[in-house]
């Protein structure tokens, strides 16, 4: 999009270079918690993704993001976890969307 509009795109590459290899770390790790090669606590950090975590919160405390970036980030690794546990609940137990989100606000 930046070259449609002849807009000047800055990319820092350290930065750019610290997210791609949490990422990586992120799924390589995974993959070894999903196969329980790695258990306990570790194997927790990295079946919650935590490296890229980490990273951005780096970033962020060195100066390279405002701390704003967290957030935001956090918000959707949250947001994608409730994704995650939502479609795996109504997937187990076939019910519709909509009947299993009114069953978690009824009272």
């Amino acid at each position: 999009m930046p070259f449609l509009f002849n807009i000047s795109l800055n990319i820092e590459l350290l930065p750019l270079s610290i997210l791609i290899l949490t990422g990586l770390i992120d799924e390589k790790g995974n993959d070894f918690a999903d196969n329980r090669k790695i258990k306990g606590i570790i194997g927790k950090f990295f079946d919650y993704r935590c490296m890229m975590k980490v990273g951005v919160l780096g970033l962020c405390v060195f100066g390279f993001f405002s701390f704003i970036y967290f957030i935001a980030f956090m918000l959707f690794d949250i947001a994608y976890y409730a994704v995650k546990v939502y479609s795996s609940n109504v997937a187990s137990k076939r019910i519709s969307p909509l009947n299993y989100v009114y069953s978690l606000i009824k009272f």
